[in-house]
């Protein structure tokens, strides 16, 4: 059963207890009531005082089959990206030229992770497929313990991988031998999704639905230690979603977390201290800058918050219910996209 109680871009997945919790929360005295939520805003008309000019454009197919787009990676000077269909691509990140095309002949749900001379990208059947990044031949495939729709991490030799099921796998990048796992238990209702991993000085730290993070040795997989960033509240299970769907975002020794219904976490990552704790949702990734922090919340707001203090530095709330992908900070600007395909920039 698939429910969408916040945004028709987000859906959850419910286990059949759940489910059963979902249509009691639904039916009152016999009967049903349709709830009908605001629109989106319509686009903000204003003067623009910022013109973009398209370089190149090319068509790297679907994203959205399975309920979560699929993320494009630039890494020296190359696009990597992948479509729902099967298709993994390197673009030149300047001209726009294709530079390869392969078609893995599986439909693709998690993507893409790039690290080392490898690329990595996950299936709806569990699947981990390992191309190689400079002429896109897949290397290797291995099974893992369900469906893969976070884009995999790789580095220190290993590819770690985040499944729905609450796992993490770290496979060994040259051959896909797996080298360990841990799993987290899952709740009975969560977003669709799943946080990417970040691998940082020896340790992955990855994100789960109960609102927890975690650093684990990347050469064993031993938990190296944990910490709770949202705490679940509410009165049903819907309201008590506090999963942590951003991949974490690491800007110099300070990790920076964002939950939905939770909080947006700063931690020195040394000591393990919160530096400052915000009460705001969100489940999509972060941006940052030397200065600030940069946040898409759940209800379509766009925050820049002191990286030191967690205070608000500025809030832009005319793209309400725009289902906003993350902010990206470049130069003197914010830019965020939106579900029609629109780019919004921003004066930093």
């Amino acid at each position: 059963m698939m429910v969408q109680p916040r945004s028709n871009m987000r859906r959850m997945l419910v286990t059949v207890t759940s489910a059963i919790v979902c249509a009691m929360l639904l039916v009152a005295c016999g009967k049903t009531k349709e709830i009908k939520k605001p629109p989106p805003l319509p686009v903000p008309k204003i003067n623009s005082t910022v013109h973009l000019k398209k370089l190149w454009s090319q068509d790297i197919g679907s994203s959205e089959l399975f309920g979560v787009g699929l993320i494009p990676q630039i890494v020296d000077g190359r696009l990597y990206s992948a479509d729902s269909a099967g298709h993994v691509m390197a673009i030149d990140a300047k001209s726009g030229k294709q530079i390869w095309r392969t078609d893995v002949e599986q439909k693709i749900s998690g993507a893409v992770g790039v690290g080392g001379s490898h690329i990595a990208v996950g299936t709806p059947d569990g699947k981990v497929i390992v191309l190689d990044r400079e002429k896109g031949a897949v290397v290797w495939q291995k099974q893992v313990i369900s469906e893969v729709l976070a884009p995999p991490a790789i580095g220190d030799g290993v590819v770690v991988v985040r499944t729905v099921d609450g796992s993490v796998t770290g496979l060994d990048a040259e051959s896909g031998d797996k080298k360990w796992t841990f799993r987290r238990p899952v709740p009975g209702l969560t977003l669709r999704g799943s946080g990417a991993p970040l691998i940082t000085e020896g340790v992955v730290i990855a994100g789960f639905a109960d609102g927890k993070i975690l650093a684990a040795d990347i050469a064993t997989g031993s938990i190296r230690w944990d910490t709770q960033v949202a705490y679940s509240r509410g009165r049903n299970e819907v309201e008590r979603l506090i999963d942590i769907d951003g991949r974490p975002l690491l800007v110099g020794s300070v990790l920076y977390v964002a939950s939905y219904q939770g909080r947006v976490l700063a931690m020195a990552l040394g000591s393990r201290r919160v530096v400052w704790g915000r009460d705001i949702s969100s489940y999509v990734d972060l941006g940052a800058d030397s200065g600030r922090l940069y946040v898409s919340d759940e209800e379509g707001r766009v925050l820049a918050l002191d990286r030191l203090t967690g205070d608000t530095v500025w809030k832009q709330e005319s793209l309400l219910r725009r289902n906003l992908s993350g902010p990206a900070a470049f130069d003197n600007f914010v830019v965020v996209g939106d579900l029609e395909g629109y780019l919004h920039v921003m004066s930093k």
